[in-house]
């Protein structure tokens, strides 16, 4: 069975920029940022789903002098954000299985995803997220965990 399928171009990811985050595998206390990586399609598209960087807990690198560490093997947390623009269903095939299936134009962005102040743990992080994102009843989110 051949799973390949093209992505739409204004879906690839394109270029990657680097960010820091807080882990939340560190206590709350703990500072130690860690450097990861935001798809040039998501980065500045905060916005579009009604999040900003610091509500997902990422920060820029400073030009020069940052202390942020890149970890081998760490992959962060990430919220997957989708906004729904289209009003009706359409039909279309999957293109894995086959199979006709119903859905509505839309957008998704991935985003890393870190411990913040107000928000030092997994699950406080991803009820915040998903406050702002109920916001707008065409939106949603789901969530991956870290991994050391």
């Amino acid at each position: 069975m051949d799973l390949d399928y093209p992505r739409s171009i204004p879906s690839l990811p394109g270029s990657l920029n680097l960010v820091k985050i807080k882990p939340f595998g560190y206590p709350a206390a703990d500072i130690t940022s860690v450097i990861v990586e935001i798809s040039n399609r998501s980065a500045e598209k905060f916005s579009i789903v009604g999040l900003t960087e610091d509500a997902l807990g990422i920060a820029q690198l400073a030009p020069s002098g940052d202390t942020a560490i890149k970890l081998a093997g760490f992959k962060p947390a990430k919220a997957v954000a989708r906004n729904v623009t289209g009003t009706t269903a359409q039909t279309r095939t999957s293109k894995l299985t086959g199979l006709p299936y119903k859905s509505k134009a839309s957008s998704s962005y991935t985003f890393p995803l870190g411990r913040t102040t107000s928000n030092p743990s997994f699950s406080e992080q991803k009820g915040a997220i998903i406050a702002l994102i109920e916001q707008t009843p065409s939106r949603s989110v789901s969530f991956i965990p870290e991994k050391f």
